[in-house]
């Protein structure tokens, strides 16, 4: 992963990356905690936003289109914390983003689930109470979602900042290794990275492959 330095605060939506971790979930799932659904989307509603805890939204994408199949951004002020998908008849059915809203204080409220088409999750993988996204990636194979690879890093709530010196990449399956992998450092423009975070996430699969992903980036007050 490149490494930026990132002097200014904006909102992203990007496309690639991935790490590996303990609890890994695989197999068809209907998250019971599933708050919201929606038949299509496929980017950000989110640019240039102003919400709560949260400067500004900005969407990228990894191979700098303008969509994907299938997209899901977390509610106004909250950050992204899991990630789940469906392959079906090699396109995407579904991407379900795990998120937990940042609180006054700065703490981690309780993680929800919103997707974009199915709620059903071939793979999904959440981080660790206390930590972030900050890249997501994954592998498609055999029209199913493979793996889902999310990196994250710890959540600093009296600062309202990611530590980057302790951060970590997690599979749902298989070691760390993925496709395709997009994340904040992967992406050319001046903000401050230590108060970066993903607040949204979308995939595009082509010939049994992972081909696309789009992020969004939020830049936290």
């Amino acid at each position: 992963m490149k490494a930026y330095n990132f002097p200014v605060l904006a909102l992203m939506s990007l496309s690639f990356m991935g790490l590996v971790g303990c609890n890994e979930t695989t197999g068809y799932s209907n998250d019971a905690i599933i708050a919201t659904s929606e038949s299509t989307s496929n980017h950000s509603a989110r640019t240039g936003v102003d919400a709560g805890p949260i400067f500004s939204y900005t969407e990228a994408q990894n191979d700098g289109g303008s969509y994907v199949e299938l997209f899901k951004d977390c509610p106004l002020g909250s950050v992204l914390t899991g990630f789940g998908a469906h392959v079906k008849n090699h396109n995407f059915a579904g991407v379900t983003v795990h998120c937990r809203t940042i609180n006054s204080d700065g703490s981690l409220g309780s993680q929800s689930a919103y997707s974009a088409g199915t709620s059903i999750q071939e793979q999904q993988y959440f981080l660790p109470t206390n930590m972030v996204a900050v890249g997501l990636g994954g592998t498609v194979t055999d029209d199913n979602m493979y793996k889902i690879v999310i990196e994250g890093c710890l959540w600093n709530p009296s600062s309202k900042s990611i530590d980057f010196g302790n951060c970590q990449t997690f599979s749902s399956f298989k070691g760390i290794n993925s496709e395709k992998f997009f994340g904040i450092g992967d992406v050319d423009v001046s903000f401050n990275r230590a108060k970066t975070v993903l607040t949204g996430a979308g995939m595009t699969s082509s010939h049994d492959n992972l081909r696309q992903i789009r992020i969004t980036i939020g830049t936290i007050r």
